[in-house]
């Protein structure tokens, strides 16, 4: 929103924290007939709002009144009535039912008051339009010469690897050298009939939805009013598999969001008023694989048993399997909120002081480690489906289990004056202080690696057995969560109001703020994947290959180790690390915003905005120990013996596969123009349209959670580009009409007249797309390889089967880097238009039917997904998705 990060948007449900522990980004919304209104904040937000910087959402529950009034609905969907998707070859047979009501009223008149609803959704869905690229029965025969060929992608010449990678003659294998285990995977694997091995299928998604509110008003006195809240909502959806694995990509889930709030208003006088607010929120999210899947030992694989059961396989420009949210995890999160604002109106002073503080926890089990992970990228024959079927991975992942008790404390703190300095022009200045206390494990689970102790052979007191330069909690000087407070965070904000004709019809309107921004505490939990909890290893290029990868493993397979680990436990060589640095950062977002506002007649209002900002101290990640390439003698097999703390100790640097530093240098710029007109409604319409130009640029990829790192792990700069959110170009309009009402009682009156139709539109440019190379080629392990370009990517008459320059890349040298730009190409842009239809049929006063009918995607205007980036592979530049097609939905509600 307005430029922030990805999921920076702070949501407030009753003036209450409403974000979950694990993302911070928002938890279910109350369905639409229990809400009240909403608001929305984009940039330069008042001192009152703290936590992230991307925009606040505050959005207001519905209470009880005098009047018993409510509703009952129920809205369907049915695939019955959709449009076929472009690249479906099939209407998917979707049935989706949202059904509910809502009622409030008097308990006590003009003393307490109640509300609540319920609302229920039920879906089925199983649109066929997922695409994946299987062995053809040619294929299967040994016979590759044709998926290797250009007639499906770029001509690859498949090597020979025990065999001085001698080329295979014609690209044909004899069968008798494939895996076993393979070929026992695929066994659960469609083959396709397509010559490249093109097969569309569907992921089923079958999904329950239930959700409860409850709320009661009690007005006190005249001066006093308090209103307590309770909001349920659950959420299942289990995972499937139908005796095909590539539907295995999607994991079951079981939700439950609890969330509680207790408000109370006081009034002073008539110029002093305080608001107070406690609030309780309790996630649970269990998740899973289809419960009939095979086992690890069905595929013959010699690894440590795992919950999830099926190994999580990438092949490049092929297909998956599984996935690592797929795994057996259950996650408990909460939070407990103490907020206060009081504010004052002394002469031209609106004053406002207050504060709140939010613990949050994170009780956090998964087995995302101990599912066996496999990648066949074709970096051992040339073809990743080759690699495949001889059963050799470029690498193998596999760990123990992951356990986090993580807690973290939040408080914010301000003052704000609202001052009238004449009848044209009030200024609002503002001081918000956030001091960031990091998240922790209070079992302790921490680690920080120091190079210099790595080199002084500096070991910990509190694992006998740690690699040198790895300390824990215990350890002098060691900090709680392994990270330093960090107290002096202060944020001015400021922002100015000139009515300028002195009516309010010509108003400009101006600030600028610094917001910090809140780190989720799911970037906390690779504390608890590293050594000795999770302990995860990566092997590249096994000696044992698919089938077993621990063969050459010092002491075999490590797996599973003691929970919680003794003093003594030994430390698997090969692992991977995170490291934070002690004194990290916290996000802040400089904002700046002036708008011009002029209202033409009774009903119009333009207006022209600047929004800018720029983001400092953004978390990023490198990678602290590369591989050196060395020409002639650098494999992916020997990527850890060369990476940097191997080569300065040998013996030491063998525990280390993986050591990613988070960056806290990242930075990002944002500037934006928004045009809108607004007509409110009067003569039976009401229209809002905006445009908005904008340009954001960063250093990276914000993601979710730590992960990866820049191509160069030597230059942040290397990686400037465009933010992966960057849209150019966007375009918004919404219309409400009413039609015409025809007097008397006549038949059209009765057929035609009192439709409301309502549209909205929007249309937008691409998303930005960094093209990547899916194989190390650099050979220095950090799996973020960039081809290079050599002319111009653009074409000028775009197509799925051709949505970029192809031919404009050529594979980085070995040992080299890529010199295409990340986030430089541009995706599909989009039209969407929805509509609907809605009339009233008046039974009494206050009581009737609505009837709606919406269509979303009413044109049925296709709107294609991002082609493939990932150079070298049958999809790269082509375009295998799209948008929903057109869905109508069909409504009653009966409304009292």
């Amino acid at each position: 929103m307005a430029g922030g990060q990805a999921n920076g948007t702070y949501y407030l449900l009753d003036g209450a924290d409403h974000v979950d522990a694990f993302g911070l980004i928002n938890l279910p919304i109350p369905f639409p007939d229990a809400l009240q209104e909403f608001s929305v904040q984009t940039n330069s937000v008042p001192a009152t709002y703290g936590v992230r910087a991307g925009g606040v959402v505050n959005i207001v529950t519905a209470s009880g009144s005098n009047s018993f009034h409510g509703d009952l609905f129920e809205f369907l969907r049915n695939g019955a009535t959709s449009a076929r998707n472009f690249f479906a070859p099939t209407v998917d047979q979707l049935k989706r039912d949202q059904f509910g009501g809502a009622a409030g009223g008097p308990i006590f008149r003009n003393k307490l008051f109640f509300f609540g609803g319920y609302q229920g959704t039920v879906l089925h869905t199983a649109p066929p339009t997922v695409t994946s690229f299987v062995p053809t029965a040619q294929a299967l025969a040994g016979d590759l010469s044709t998926l290797a060929s250009t007639a499906c992608g770029p001509k690859r010449t498949i090597l020979d690897p025990s065999n001085g990678n001698q080329a295979f003659a014609n690209n044909r294998i004899p069968p008798t050298r494939f895996s076993p285990q393979a070929l026992a995977v695929l066994k659960y694997v469609p083959v396709s009939s397509d010559p490249c091995g093109k097969v569309i299928y569907s992921i089923p998604n079958n999904s329950t939805e239930n959700q409860y509110l409850g709320r009661t008003d009690w007005i006190q006195s005249a001066r006093n009013s308090v209103f307590g809240r309770y909001f349920y909502a659950g959420a299942d959806n289990p995972a499937v598999f139908n005796n095909n694995v590539l539907e295995t990509t999607r994991p079951g889930t079981s939700d439950t969001v609890q969330s509680a709030v207790l408000g109370d208003t006081y009034s002073f006088s008539p110029n002093a008023i305080n608001a107070f607010h406690l609030t309780w929120t309790r996630e649970r999210v269990n998740r899973g694989g289809a419960p009939n899947l095979p086992s690890i030992s069905d595929l013959g694989l010699n690894v440590a048993p795992s919950p999830g059961n099926f190994p999580q396989l990438s092949l490049n420009g092929f297909f998956s399997t599984f996935c690592g949210t797929c795994s057996k995890a259950s996650v408990y999160s909460g939070s407990k909120q103490i907020a206060n604002d009081f504010s004052l109106i002394a002469g031209r002073h609106q004053l406002s002081v207050g504060g709140e503080y939010i613990h949050r926890n994170l009780d956090y089990h998964t087995s995302t480690q101990q599912d066996p992970a496999y990648s066949f990228n074709g970096q051992i024959t040339g073809f990743a489906l080759s690699d495949f079927l001889l059963g050799l991975p470029n690498s193998f992942t596999q760990g123990n289990l992951t356990q986090l008790q993580t807690v973290q404390d939040y408080i914010g703190l301000y003052a704000a004056d609202k001052f009238r300095i004449n009848s044209r022009v009030s200024v609002n200045l503002g001081l918000r202080w956030e001091p960031y206390f990091p998240a922790h494990d209070t079992h302790g689970r921490a680690t920080h690696f120091d190079l210099n102790s790595y080199v002084a052979g500096t070991h910990t007191t509190v694992f006998q057995n740690a690699p040198p330069g790895v300390t824990f909690p215990g350890d002098p000087g060691f900090p709680q969560g392994g990270m330093n407070r960090r107290l002096p965070n202060l944020a001015p904000r400021a922002g100015m109001v000139w009515d300028l004709s002195g009516n309010g019809r010509t108003v400009i309107r101006s600030g600028y703020g610094i917001l910090y921004d809140i780190a989720p505490m799911q970037y906390y939990d690779r504390f608890g994947f590293g050594p000795p909890w999770a302990s995860a290893i990566t092997l590249n290029n096994p000696a044992g290959g698919f089938a077993n990868p621990y063969l050459d493993y010092a002491g075999g397979n490590p797996f599973p180790q003691p929970v919680p680990p003794p003093h003594n436990v030994v430390f698997p060589s090969a692992a991977q690390y995170v490291n934070f640095p002690l004194s990290v950062h916290p996000t802040y977002f400089q904002q700046r915003n002036f708008n011009f506002q002029q209202q033409v007649g009774a009903s119009w209002l333009v207006s022209a905005s600047y929004m800018g900002n720029k983001g400092t101290h953004i978390w990023l990640t490198t990678q602290l120990d590369p591989a050196v390439y060395i020409a002639g003698m650098s494999t992916v097999g020997n990527t850890n013996s060369r990476r940097i703390l191997a080569r300065i100790n040998p013996i030491a640097g063998a525990a280390f596969s993986s050591l990613v530093q988070v960056d806290d240098g990242g930075t990002s710029s944002y500037n934006a123009m928004l045009l809108s007109v607004n007509h409110r409604m009067d003569n039976h319409f009401s229209v809002l349209a905006n445009y908005t130009w904008s340009h954001c640029i960063d250093d990276g990829d914000v993601q979710s959670e730590i992960t990866g790192g820049y191509q160069d792990p030597y230059n942040r700069h290397g990686n400037r580009g465009n933010c992966y959110t960057d849209i150019r170009q966007l375009f918004n309009l919404s219309l409400v009409a009413d039609g015409p009402h025809f007097r008397g009682r006549n038949w059209m009156k009765q057929i035609a007249g009192d439709w409301r139709i309502s549209v909205i539109a929007t249309k937008r440019t691409g998303f930005s797309l960094t093209p990547t190379t899916g194989s190390d080629t650099s050979f220095t392990g950090v799996g973020a390889d960039r081809p290079n370009v050599t002319s111009n990517s653009a074409v000028s008459n775009p197509t799925i089967s051709r949505w970029f320059n192809t031919a404009a890349f050529v594979s980085n040298g070995p040992g080299t880097y890529g010199n295409a730009g990340r986030d430089s190409l541009v995706g599909p842009g989009s039209f969407d238009m929805d509509a609907a239809a809605m009339r009233h049929i008046v039974l009494r006063e206050s009581m009737y039917f609505e009837l709606r009918a919406e269509a979303f995607n009413v044109l049925n205007h296709t709107t294609f997904q991002n082609p493939g980036t990932t150079f070298g592979t049958q999809n790269f530049g082509r375009i295998l998705a799209a948008n929903d097609p057109r869905i109508f939905q069909f409504a009653l509600k009966f409304v009292f």
